[in-house]
């Protein structure tokens, strides 16, 4: 856990909202780090972008070089193909 990050995230979200975060927060604060990180490595193919990173977020580890085995066991990346959500190998 990148504890200065996690400090920081927490801080904003208490400010904004009067409580501490809940967990799906976090979980939207680093899918839009990740997607930025990997347009930033890939900008015109996110989901390779994605399969290089691998780096410490405000909760834990985030890693999707190992076939979508990210430290969080609900997030997947998926895409909308005919208005249902996908999961991407």
């Amino acid at each position: 856990v990148d504890w200065n990050l996690n400090e920081e995230f927490s801080n904003a979200y208490q400010a904004k909202y009067n409580s501490p975060p809940i967990y799906v927060a976090y979980l939207a604060y680093e899918s839009l780090r990740a997607i930025v990180r990997a347009k930033e490595r890939s900008p015109y193919d996110i989901r390779a972008g994605l399969r290089q990173l691998k780096y410490q977020g405000a909760s834990g580890e985030i890693n999707f070089q190992n076939d979508q085995a990210v430290n969080f066991s609900q997030a997947v990346l998926k895409q909308v193909r005919n208005g249902r959500g996908v999961v991407i190998p």
